[in-house]
């Protein structure tokens, strides 16, 4: 059947919405990439931003657990330092924590028994260093000692942080202590702290015991 001129042109009039619908959507969806785009892009430029400020947040809890590090170890050599070679004194002690040949006696007087040799020679502190190294007390020695000196890296539980310390000793009747950090995220927080403890022992050094 032959097609008339009439319908040829409503049939032309009828598909023409539908290029133009077509068209429309495929400008919508040209729209939304775009977006999706430019959302993307300023996500990625955001992310570091957040890392970045969530590393910040976190550095006052990092620094307090540095702080408790470093408190407990030098809490525990000044007190070691107090109690080694002490032959008697206000403390419930032993012999095998205070290093002294004779037992320990619990008295309201202080007096210690220093090795004289380390004494005459200046090598009181690394005796004290040797002790510390082996001895068991309570409380407990929270990190090791190294006998000869030197620096050891005490744990704060965060595998990117760690504090360093470095003790030695000196000719003379002090310890010295260093401490810096060590770690992935070390460099973004400032700490350094210094501290010399004083070998009580040593001011009996020319005392003659009895």
């Amino acid at each position: 059947m032959n097609e008339s001129a009439t319908d040829r042109f409503w049939s032309g009039q009828h598909r023409r919405p539908r290029r133009r619908i077509v068209a429309a959507a495929g400008m919508t969806l040209l729209e939304v990439l775009v977006a999706v785009l430019i959302a993307t892009s300023g996500i990625a430029l955001l992310v570091p931003a957040f890392v970045r400020q969530l590393q910040v947040s976190n550095e006052p809890d990092r620094l307090t657990k540095v702080e408790a590090v470093v408190s407990s170890d030098l809490d525990w050599i000044r007190d070691y330092a107090r109690w080694w070679k002490m032959q008697q004194g206000p403390y419930n002690l032993s012999s095998a924590i205070t290093n002294t040949s004779k037992p320990f006696i619990s008295s309201s007087e202080v007096s210690y028994a220093p090795p004289q040799t380390a004494c005459t020679d200046g090598t009181l502190g690394a005796s004290f260093l040797s002790d510390a190294a082996t001895v068991v007390s309570t409380p407990p020695r929270p990190f090791s000692i190294p006998a000869g000196g030197g620096s050891t890296d005490l744990s704060t539980g965060d595998n990117e942080l760690n504090v360093q310390r470095t003790i030695s000793s000196p000719m003379g009747s002090r310890i010295q202590l260093r401490y810096s950090l060590s770690g992935d995220r070390s460099g973004s927080l400032r700490f350094f702290r210094q501290a010399s403890v004083l070998i009580e022992a040593s001011a009996w050094c020319e005392k003659t015991l009895p």
